[in-house]
């Protein structure tokens, strides 16, 4: 077998990180928004549409290890002395977590799953970030997106030949997107976020942000399209009343929508041509169980261009190749520990079906390669495909040496 890439795996940036790299912005920062501190931070995983007396009522049954870390953190004026405090507390796991942001411990864990090369995607820095944008001016969000990409930087540093970051990036300015895009990338991104509500108010394939994707394409800059990071799909808010106060009902019929998202932001770029003048750039579905849906969901894209009724509306398919040649030339399915892979593989040729850990995040797996190796065991697969799975594939993404 060849090098093995994991594709989705994350920071547990330490609450102090925006200190390291910008002290006067973060003096400014409420130790607070650090962690995920609201119920309305939870739910929007699945939804930017939940009334507030829903949340309100949901609070008191969810969030009691919430509440004790704002709690916590409130007793402090800087994030440098939550900090420090946080080293000497029962939060210690949460915002210092084994591999979390030290390079020799990550790459240790690594080393004994067989993983070669990682890209490494935020987490709690995103909260940061959000809240900075919230309550701050509006001049300290880019500012406050190039720190992190700084800091994440910094962090790599040395190992870019084994670490690669994914970049955050200011859709309200594509000009600026465009030079972050080529900065991060010298300081070894291979990546970057993309936002999972519109970006700006627009679609992904609004024609101002062709250039992003024009740069990213000549960069070999990669878009991750992450589970519940930056806005989940706007479900009508009168879903949330049941008539009941559980939150099974509310949370199962949320999760189930989640492959809104998506969905349409891949359709919109196939559709506007984003990939056909773009073929460099590479889509990666990180967390959304895709492996489930993307077969039939690929093949139903297709099914579209024969129906009558809808060619009356949108006249005939311009593009030269079809959706699903698209998708198979640009779009990567990451699959996460736990999800079935043989069926996905087969159904798009074995090229569009990746590996990751989801490290160090609990809802991975301590031992990824190992589990996936059982898997493919239990269901085996051709050795062409098994190989794309674990590397192959990526090493092609990113133009890595065998």
């Amino acid at each position: 077998m060849g090098l093995i890439i994991d594709v989705d795996s994350h920071f547990q940036e330490p609450p102090d990180w925006l200190v390291t790299v910008d002290g006067t912005l973060a003096s400014r920062v409420d130790p607070g928004w650090y962690f995920r501190t609201t119920t309305r931070d939870l739910f929007s995983f699945f939804s930017d549409k939940a009334p507030e007396d829903r949340l309100e009522a949901d609070a008191e049954r969810l969030t009691a290890s919430i509440r004790a870390s704002q709690e916590f953190f409130a007793g402090f004026t800087t994030l440098k002395e939550a900090a420090e405090a946080a080293r000497n507390s029962r939060f210690r796991g949460m915002a210092y977590p084994w591999g979390g942001y030290l390079p020799e411990e990550r790459l240790e864990w690594m080393d004994k799953n067989e993983i070669d090369l990682q890209l490494i995607n935020p987490a709690s820095a995103l909260v940061t970030v959000d809240r900075i944008a919230t309550y701050l001016e509006p001049q300290d969000v880019p500012r406050a997106i190039r720190a992190y990409n700084d800091w994440a930087a910094s962090v790599v540093a040395g190992h870019t030949d084994r670490l690669m970051t994914t970049a955050l990036l200011w859709w309200e300015d594509v000009d600026w997107c465009v030079r972050e895009l080529h900065r991060t990338r010298e300081l070894g991104s291979r990546a970057f976020l993309l936002p999972g509500r519109p970006p700006a108010g627009k679609s992904h394939a609004h024609s101002d942000f062709e250039p992003i994707w024009r740069a990213a394409s000549e960069l070999g800059m990669s878009g991750v399209l992450h589970f519940g990071f930056l806005g989940g799909p706007e479900v009508a808010s009168g879903w949330y009343r049941t008539g009941r106060q559980e939150l099974g009902d509310v949370g199962y019929a949320l999760a189930s929508v989640a492959a809104t998202n998506p969905q349409l932001l891949t359709a919109s770029l196939i559709a506007s041509g984003v990939f056909e003048r773009n073929p460099g750039f590479t889509l990666m579905l990180q967390e959304y169980q895709a492996t489930g849906w993307v077969p039939a969901w690929v093949r139903q894209l297709d099914y579209l261009l024969t129906l009558p009724i809808l060619r009356n509306i949108t006249g005939r398919w311009k593009l030269p190749l079809k959706p699903s040649e698209y998708f198979r030339r640009q779009v990567l399915v990451v699959a996460q520990p736990g999800d079935r892979i043989r069926d996905a593989l087969a159904a798009l040729d074995g090229e569009c079906v990746v590996f990751s850990s989801d490290f160090p995040h609990p809802e991975g797996s301590s031992t990824p390669t190992a589990d996936f190796r059982t898997l493919i065991d239990r269901e085996p697969l051709p050795r062409e495909h098994s190989d794309a799975f674990f590397g192959g594939t990526m090493r092609r993404v990113l133009s890595v040496p065998a």
